[in-house]
């Protein structure tokens, strides 16, 4: 398994929603790529060590909050993760530790 990055990207300020990635390189390298094709303007808002696998768990583990595709609305369990990234350093594999399966419904951190 490739460890790359996993990344949260917001769009069009605090209350727009959230992309989160995978990247085998460095986020901000992938933020100005989604800035291309993205009108609005884009903050990384966290990045962290991560796998694809573990960026599918995290998509499965917040799909109540789906947008479409990868984007998220801005939910506290989301921000709440961000925030633990950004303050503690938390990695995404001890957060998803004992996760399973999207009928998991525990989002809590």
């Amino acid at each position: 398994m490739t460890v790359g990055t996993i990344y949260f990207i917001q769009a069009g300020g605090i209350t727009g929603p959230i992309k989160i990635g995978y990247t085998k390189n460095q986020a901000n390298v992938r933020k100005k790529c989604a800035q291309t094709y993205n009108h609005l303007a884009l903050e990384l808002l966290a990045d962290t060590a991560g796998t694809q696998p573990e960026e599918k768990a995290l998509h499965g583990r917040f799909r109540r909050y789906r947008i479409r595709g990868e984007w998220f609305n801005p939910a506290p369990p989301i921000m709440e993760l961000i925030a633990a990234i950004m303050d503690d350093g938390l990695r995404i594999s001890n957060w998803l530790e004992g996760y399973t399966s999207p009928d998991d419904d525990d989002d809590r951190i």
